[in-house]
């Protein structure tokens, strides 16, 4: 997965942001959900893999930008 390349160190879990900014808040943006509110943002790509336990996980990338 090429687009993933190099995201390992730069990705972190949703609730892990969520946990470190206890004021945020998606839903004030119009969006009920975190990962809906990633999901929307033009910059940032969002797969979904599986996990340890067979869960999905969602891997969240930024998109490097336009033009390079």
């Amino acid at each position: 997965m090429p687009w993933l390349s190099g995201c390992g160190q730069r990705t972190e879990r949703l609730e892990d942001i969520v946990n470190k900014h206890p004021s945020f808040d998606s839903r004030n943006y119009g969006f009920p959900r975190l990962g809906m509110l990633v999901r929307s943002l033009d910059f940032v790509d969002v797969k979904s893999v599986a996990g340890s336990e067979g869960t999905a996980q969602p891997w969240v990338c930024l998109r490097p930008p336009s033009g390079t």
